[in-house]
């Protein structure tokens, strides 16, 4: 397992359904991540991604930004078989600068 304070980007593939409750712990320098539609937001933990400080990019269902800190995040890639996106999802996205549909 490499030093989670040298990691700086995950990218969870499509198929994987759950993520344990403490799998981010520790990656307190991550700059990129990616989840897959497959997730199930409601099994998540709040405190899941708690570790994270100064993610930049988020490629996933923008629901998970209730669970991120997003004060640094300058991008965000919602992925084009997302059907409803949470009115205020980006509030407090202070530095976001590109919204892309892939």
């Amino acid at each position: 397992m490499p030093n989670k304070d040298n990691v700086e980007n995950i990218i969870i593939q499509e198929g994987v359904k759950s993520i344990d409750n403490d799998s981010f712990k520790g990656f307190h320098n991550l700059k990129y991540l990616e989840l897959p539609s497959d997730i199930d937001y409601n099994e998540c933990d709040p405190d899941i991604f708690s570790d994270i400080y100064g993610l930049k990019t988020f490629k996933g269902n923008p629901i998970f930004l209730e669970l991120i800190q997003k004060d640094e995040l300058t991008v965000l890639c919602i992925p084009f078989d997302i059907e409803e996106i949470p009115e205020g999802i980006c509030a407090n996205c202070k530095s976001l600068n590109e919204v892309e549909i892939e």
